[in-house]
This record gives structure tokens, sequence and C-alpha cells, in this order.
């Protein structure tokens, strides 16, 4: 029985981090979350319930992924943006694709009255995800705790450390 842990990088999120919460509250007993504050200047930790571990970092994603993931124990982790809505059944998708895979993700799909745009941006990035097997952040990032520590974990890069652990893991497949 896989235990999921998620982590997820705050800063200044106090419009979306309730939200979060509302969603990840029928799972408590059946995972770790970990919120990873980079400095948040706004009412953001005075949100988050303190029945979730909160850790504090360096500002910056990769550096606060990985600092929650070094403080996490799963067998997986799933990195999530606090803005994300969440599949139902997260849980039991991500324990299905890890029977069989190293890594995986969520699909994009965009809430409210779509744009032309907002439809073409979710069904390129979920085919890339598909077809090519790189994901990006804000589609939830699940993988093999192992995996991950071996792979060095996020390089620390400013902008799509995301991207760069998938193109590092096609690498690592290749080799």
């Amino acid at each position: 029985n896989l235990k999921i842990s998620i982590v997820i990088p705050i800063y200044n999120e106090e419009k979306t981090v309730l939200n979060l919460q509302n969603q990840l509250k029928e799972f408590y007993n059946d995972c770790e979350i970990i919120f990873v504050d980079g400095g948040s200047t706004d009412n953001t930790l005075n949100l988050i319930n303190k029945k979730y571990t909160l850790i504090h970092s360096r500002k910056g994603r990769a550096n606060q992924m990985n600092s929650g993931a070094k403080k996490s124990t799963g067998d997986v982790i799933f990195f999530l943006h606090c803005d994300s809505i969440l599949p139902k059944n997260f849980m039991g998708e991500i324990k299905e694709v890890m029977k069989n895979h190293e890594f995986g993700c969520f699909g994009i799909k965009f809430r409210g009255k779509k744009s032309l745009l907002m439809s073409i941006c979710a069904l390129i990035s979920n085919h890339r995800a598909a077809v090519r097997k790189i994901a990006f952040g804000d589609q939830g990032i699940f993988i093999d705790r192992e995996l991950f520590f071996l792979m060095g974990g996020f390089e620390d890069i400013p902008i799509m450390e995301d991207y760069n652990l998938y193109l590092r893991k096609k690498i690592l497949n290749s080799v």
C-alpha cells in the first residue's frame, strides 16, 4: 500500500490556500500533506490549518519543493500547486498509475467560461503529457521517492524546474 506525500510550495497564496485545504481535508488521514512557505508576506500562513505540516524554506519553487520532499516520508511524492483543483479520486488515480510507472501527472482542465486560447492550452498540455511524457507543475507531478532523490530532485533554477526534471528523466531512461 503506497504512502503518498503531497508537497505544496506556497508564497502569498491567501486567495487559494483555503480552497486547496478544503479539497484535501477528507484525505488528511490517508496521506502526508506538507506546505512549504517561501517567505509569504500576506495572510497565507495564518490560514493554514495547524493539522498540516508547514515548513519554511528559501523562496523559489524548486527549492521549496526539494525542501518539502526531504521532509516527506511517502513512497510517492505528489507536487501540487496551491491553485489546483484536484480530481475527485486523485489518490486512487495516483496509486493506479504508480503500479506500472515511476512518475505521472494529471491532465489540465479549466473551469468556468473557457476562451479558445485556454482550450487550446489545455489540449496542447494534455497532448504533451500523454505523447511526449513531459508534464509541467500545474498538472500535478507525482514521482517515485527513490527516483526523485536518485535524480537529485529539482534543479534550483528560476523557472521550468518541472520541465527540466522530465527532460532529465527521459535522459536517464535512455542511458
